[in-house]
C-alpha cells in the first residue's frame, strides 16, 4: 500500500508540476499550487502519513514548498520543506543499480575484490574465506568457503 501511495504522490506530483510549469499567468499558477497544496494535505490526512515535505520546481526556481504533518511521536514538531527524511534500506537499491550499470558498461567486474576499486577498504579476512567482492556485497554474502578449487557460498 505504501508503494501505491508513493507512486500516486509521484505521478500526481509530476502532472501537477507539469500543469504549473505550463500555466500561462500568475493566477493560473497560483490556482494550480493551491490544488497541489490541498491534495497533499488530504493525502497526508487520509492515509495517515505522519509527514510529507514537497516542493515544485519550475525551470531552476522553487516556486512552492511546504511540509505537512509532524515528524515526532508526540506530534509537536511540524514537517517543513527543509525536513530531512531517512530513506533507510532504499539506498541499497540505488547503489545496486549504479553498480550494475557500471558492470554493463564494462567498467567494473563483479568478481574482483573490492580493494581493486577501493584500495583503502582493507578487511582482515577470516582464515577460510576468499576476498570480499562486489558480487558478495551486492548479494549480502559475508564469506566464501574454499573447498578444493571450488568456492561455495555459506
Amino acid at each position: 500500500m505504501k508503494r501505491l501511495i508513493l507512486l500516486l504522490v509521484c505521478s500526481l506530483g509530476f502532472f501537477s508540476a507539469t500543469a504549473i510549469a505550463q500555466a500561462k499567468d500568475a493566477a493560473e499558477r497560483a490556482e494550480a499550487l493551491r490544488v497541489v497544496d490541498a491534495w497533499l494535505d488530504s493525502v497526508q490526512a487520509y492515509w495517515h502519513i505522519p509527514a510529507i515535505s514537497a516542493g515544485v520546481v519550475v525551470d531552476d526556481d522553487m516556486v512552492w514548498s511546504k511540509g505537512f504533518g509532524t515528524i515526532d511521536a508526540s506530534h509537536t514538531v511540524a514537517a517543513t520543506p527543509q525536513t530531512i527524511y531517512s530513506i533507510c534500506s532504499i539506498s541499497k537499491l540505488f547503489t545496486s543499480i549504479s553498480f550494475m550499470q557500471l558492470y554493463e558498461a564494462g567498467k567494473v567486474r563483479l568478481d574482483d575484490p573490492v580493494t581493486t576499486y577501493l584500495p583503502w577498504a582493507t578487511f582482515k579476512p577470516a582464515d577460510d574465506s576468499g576476498p570480499i567482492t562486489l558480487r558478495g556485497l551486492l548479494t549480502h554474502r559475508s564469506e566464501e568457503r574454499r573447498v578444493g578449487k571450488e568456492c561455495r557460498s555459506r
